[in-house]
């Protein structure tokens, strides 16, 4: 899963004016056997330069999929950790969050490779209860967030975390 206005020059997804043009709430490409094509209700949109709608508003793929992410310790506290509102999850993380979370036993999980949800709910409820699961000592990388998983989305000072919280 990738962002739907491509970074053609290499700059990063944190580069102001991809974000600009973007949007706030930027659309995703959406592969056909993701999870999000297999609930009913999303409305999948047309991206910039596609005949046929293909694209998902990231807030989705995030509500999805937020409860599979854990802040890796190693990185818990940092500056970075706290600045919530100053960064996003790559949604290609959060896309391998949920893949992995799809490998779990089918008997565990209720997330059969055939089964549609309707709505978002249902799907966001199969996949809580699936985390609940999850043996959080032993956790795969994939549901661990690094440093390296997210983008700055807006410029924020040393100290900004600490402005923010006072």
């Amino acid at each position: 899963m990738d962002f739907a206005v491509p970074d053609i020059h290499g700059v990063g997804p944190h580069d102001p004016t991809l974000l600009t043009s973007r949007g706030s709430d930027l659309l995703l490409l959406v592969p056909t056997s993701h999870l999000l094509a297999r609930v009913n209700g999303v409305v999948l949109q047309i991206s910039p330069g596609s005949l046929v709608p293909d694209s998902v508003n990231c807030s989705i793929l995030e509500t999805l999929a937020a409860g599979c992410i854990f802040v890796d310790p190693a990185v818990a506290g940092t500056a970075y950790s706290q600045s919530i509102l100053s960064h996003h999850i790559l949604p290609s993380k959060l896309s391998a969050a949920l893949e992995q979370l799809l490998q779990q036993p089918t008997a565990l999980t209720g997330l059969y490779p055939e089964r549609t949800f309707e709505p978002l709910t249902d799907a966001v409820a199969a996949i809580r209860t699936t985390v609940s699961r999850l043996d959080v000592q032993h956790l795969s990388p994939a549901y661990k967030l690094i440093q390296a998983d997210v983008y700055q989305v807006e410029p924020v000072p040393t100290n900004g975390h600490q402005l923010l919280c006072s």
